[in-house]
C-alpha cells in the first residue's frame, strides 16, 4: 500500500505500508525536511488490527527510528526513553507536540475536540 494509490491486495493478511518520500514538496524544493517511512500491519491498512513495527529514516540527518507494539522505540539502535519512564521527567508544558492533521480531518467535530483537548497541554505545537 503506497500513499499514491499503488495498493495490491494482501494474500497473507499483512500489508507493507510504504511512503518512500514523506514530504514530497520539501524533497522537490531541495529542503532536507523529508523522510522515508514504512510499517508492517495486519488487517485493514486504514484501520489495522495489529501494527507489527514501523520505521522512519531521515536521510539528511542519518537518523532511523524503529519501533512497534512489542518493540522498544529506538533511534539508530539506541533505545529511546519511554514517556512514562522515571528517567524521563519532562512535563507536557516543557514539550513540543509535533504532528499533522489534514485540513479535512480537523473538520470532523470529534477530531477537532480531541485535538483541542490535547494541544492545550503542551508548550508548543508544530
Amino acid at each position: 500500500l503506497g500513499e499514491e494509490g499503488t495498493a495490491h491486495p494482501s494474500l497473507s493478511g499483512r500489508t507493507w505500508v510504504i511512503d518512500p518520500v514523506d514530504g514530497t514538496y520539501n524533497f522537490t524544493t531541495g529542503s532536507d525536511y523529508w523522510c522515508s517511512a514504512l510499517a508492517l500491519v495486519e488487517g485493514d491498512p486504514d484501520a489495522p488490527d495489529v501494527l507489527h513495527f514501523g520505521a522512519v529514516h531521515r536521510p539528511a540527518m542519518g537518523y532511523t527510528w524503529f519501533g512497534g507494539a512489542d518493540l522498544a522505540t529506538s533511534i539508530d539502535n539506541r533505545e529511546v526513553a519511554r514517556l512514562d519512564s522515571p528517567d524521563y521527567n519532562v512535563t507536557p508544558e516543557q514539550t513540543c507536540l509535533a504532528g499533522y492533521l489534514h485540513p479535512t480531518d480537523i473538520a470532523d467535530p470529534t477530531v477537532a475536540a480531541a485535538y483541542t483537548a490535547v494541544v492545550r497541554e503542551f508548550a508548543t505545537v508544530r
